[in-house]
């Protein structure tokens, strides 16, 4: 199970592949399992689901049976948090623009290169927006006026929708009235269907859409009004979410929905239903959600959820949150900051109060599938849809998710950008705790690379309040090789998870009783940090596998059972060791009783072989407590109120990117997957985990944070202060 010194090179795992889809996969051992291709008559899940605590890979898969929710999502629990009282305050539906937009004179010369369709902005607080001239024919003609970002807050619209295809054959013309002359315009097909769309028959429109406000082709153009626009979506007196074209497409190619009349109404009606349903057990019957139908004069036809079709309306919507809108960086901040927002698909309309608060039901309490066999797979746009909905200003059902910068990045790394930069700056309109986003100023010359600029932003960290939290974004968990400094994370990679939770807690202090040390003497690319190096990885585990089943004959499970007991701080120990410490909802888990608990029903439970061959690996560096005692009926003795599902649930981000090691001490933790023998364990004065290192040179690379659970609660620091003699050693250490 372990590998030796002279196997010290663990295979990376790839867990992105060309079969999966809206970036999930199936693993390939799971597919070699019979048992899955086989539907039980009961609709139920199959015995390896249920061992697998309905969770396979990166999805998550739930059990409409299941008693208790323990499958959740990211920072929250529903029922505890959600206050439906307060909904009615988030759909306050403005009708038309608050007041008129007033564009400024235009007194300079045509941007070079812009067929005089662009203008030099006057000024850095100016923008442009567009006005979209009635109309009803094939011909979108519209009007650019440069107006002043102050004097014309809720006077326009601002559209949020994703590019489309880059290719030229796909592009559309428009017709622009620039300074009272016309001129063609190519656009995106996605965006000229949406013009054509939102274009009223009897009206103007004005609108903001990026492709044609900005300046693309000027760069320094580019970065001013990428800055403003937190300030743009926040000053719309409404921002419309543009769902896609006549069709969207899967990340796997497929089309996935067709904009078609019944399809976008069983989507929303599906919307409403879920949502209604969830008022109705909430007390709050009153409220009904419900969307509409927009006509070419804007008039408005309310249209309520029917109950004919549940089952297609239901697998409707989940479709809907597999659209490409869901996916990308930009959208997030764009979603986040408005003040009232509305969903639109086709000439159908739904608050986005409603889409929201359908994705964080749907990702607290899935259903079965559709047509009743297993059940739903949750699109990592459902999960992407409901982080935006915790964190919009508009919504006030839940409180607002608070995050550092350093956070909020880790946390928007399943979002998607073309560009690397806009990992960055497609967030810079977001409030975090730490206002880092201010600070920085988008910069899109191609002098400056996107390795440039993360390393930048990461220095910028380091002066913050937690200097070392974006440290725990280092390291590739064998996913991709870094293209500058290893410390230095590449948060255009997707890294779903981090060992560091999201709120401070005295089992995550490995050393942050200590101030932060830098050193005055770095060169370019170091980053040169007081610390200490504590032990090294003498021995491995292979990778985590979840699909190994025990043959009928393997004694194993009996035989772990049957031995001399463990002790209780032993298997505590276990117990955090084996979820990093970790809730599976990135928070810290607060009563490792009841974890412990969780875990002794767990390893009773006959289904879990996984989690023995995980506590099998560590028979030789636990010392049974006795022998009057086996390690079932210490197990039975503490399994009272545990859950097995939960701690499955718990465990099952870590288990992938990570796993177990152990040291020269006899100590052991978990670490990434592409961690080697030899790597050296180290404690960094002010970082609050661990961290693996592989020496280099005169330096190290940064491999990943660790979790040891005694290392977690300042043991490092009581021992340099009780002993400063002693082997420990508090040095300088230069990350490369």
């Amino acid at each position: 199970m372990w590998p030796s010194k002279a196997k010290a090179e663990a295979k990376p795992s790839k867990r992105h592949g060309k079969d999966g889809c809206s970036s999930f996969r199936v693993p390939e051992a799971l597919r070699k399992i019979p048992v899955l291709n086989r539907i039980n008559p009961s609709g139920r899940a199959s015995s390896i689901e249920s061992y697998l605590g309905g969770l396979v890979g990166n999805r998550l898969i739930f059990d409409r049976e299941s008693s208790s929710r323990v499958v959740l999502p990211l920072f929250a629990d529903l029922e505890q948090y959600s206050n439906a009282e307060e909904i009615s305050l988030s759909i306050n539906n403005p009708r038309s623009p608050i007041c008129r937009f007033a564009p400024l004179e235009n007194k300079s010369l045509p941007a070079k290169g812009t067929s005089g369709i662009y203008f030099p902005l006057p000024e850095a607080s100016t923008f442009r927006l567009l006005e979209i001239l009635a109309g009803d024919g094939d011909v979108v003609q519209c009007k650019l006026h440069v107006c002043s970002l102050q004097e014309s807050g809720a006077a326009y619209e601002a559209l949020s929708y994703t590019w489309g295809k880059p290719d030229i054959s796909s592009h559309r013309n428009i017709e622009i009235i620039s300074n009272g002359i016309g001129h063609s315009m190519s656009i995106s097909s996605s965006l000229f269907i949406a013009l054509r769309q939102l274009r009223r028959s009897n009206a103007s429109r004005v609108v903001w859409a990026d492709a044609i406000c900005i300046n693309q082709d000027d760069v320094k153009e580019r970065g001013q009004q990428v800055a403003l626009m937190g300030q743009i979506f926040s000053g719309a007196w409404q921002v419309v979410v543009w769902l896609g074209e006549e069709s969207d497409r899967c990340l796997c190619g497929n089309t996935i929905l067709e904009t078609s009349l019944s399809s976008v109404s069983n989507a929303f009606s599906g919307v409403c239903t879920v949502v209604n349903d969830w008022l109705a057990q909430a007390g709050q019957e009153a409220l009904e959600a419900t969307y509409s139908e927009i006509s070419k004069d804007g008039q408005s036809t309310m249209l309520r959820a029917t109950t004919d079709d549940v089952e297609d309306n239901r697998s409707a919507m989940i479709q809907l949150f597999r659209r490409r809108w869901f996916s990308r960086i930009w959208v997030l901040q764009e979603a986040v900051l408005a003040r009232h927002a509305v969903v639109q698909l086709g000439s159908y309309q739904i608050p986005w109060e409603w889409v929201g608060l359908a994705a964080a039901i749907v990702v607290h309490k899935p259903e079965l599938s559709p047509r009743g066999y297993g059940r739903d797979v949750i699109p990592t746009g459902t999960m992407n849809g409901y982080l935006m909905y915790r964190l919009s200003i508009s919504q006030k059902c839940f409180p607002r998710l608070e995050f550092s910068f350093a956070q909020l990045l880790q946390v928007s790394r399943h979002f998607q950008s073309k560009e690397p930069k806009d990992k960055i700056y497609g967030l810079l309109g977001i409030q975090t705790t730490d206002s880092i986003g201010k600070q920085i100023v988008p910069d899109y010359r191609k002098i400056t690379t996107s390795e440039k600029v993360f390393e930048d932003i990461a220095r910028l960290m380091i002066k913050s309040t937690s200097p070392l939290t974006f440290l725990s974004a280092a390291g590739t968990l064998g996913d991709f090789d870094p293209s500058g400094p290893s410390w230095v994370p590449s948060w255009d990679e997707r890294r779903p998870w981090t060992i560091l939770p999201t709120k401070q807690h005295l089992g995550f202090q490995c050393a942050s009783g200590a101030s932060m040390e830098l050193s005055p003497d770095m060169k370019a690319g170091e980053l040169v940090l007081k610390g200490v190096i504590v032990d090294h990885i003498t021995s491995m585990q292979e990778h985590r596998d979840y699909w190994g089943i025990f043959d009928k004959n393997d004694k194993s499970r009996e035989n772990f059972l049957n031995q001399p007991r463990w002790s209780k701080e032993a298997w505590r120990k276990c117990a955090m060791t084996l979820t990093c410490g970790g809730d599976g909802r990135a928070y810290p888990i607060d009563d490792e009783v009841v974890h412990l608990a969780d875990l002794a029903a767990l390893v009773l439970s006959r289904s879990a072989h996984w989690i023995i061959r995980d506590l099998i690996a560590l028979r030789d560096v636990i010392e049974p407590e006795g022998h009057d005692a086996t390690q079932a009926g210490y197990l039975e003795e503490i399994v009272e109120g545990g859950n097995s599902r939960r701690y499955t649930s718990v465990v099952e981000p870590v288990r992938d990117p990570y796993r177990l090691f152990k040291t020269a001490t006899k100590d052991f933790g978990v670490g990434p997957v592409d961690m080697k023998i030899e790597d050296k364990l180290c404690v960094l004065f002010g970082a609050e985990v661990p961290f693996l290192l592989r020496p280099k040179g005169d330096g190290y690379l940064v491999v990943g944070e660790c979790y040891v659970y005694d290392l977690m609660h300042g043991e490092v620091l009581e021992k340099l202060a009780a002993n400063p003699a002693g082997p420990l050693k508090a040095e300088w250490i230069k990350l490369i």
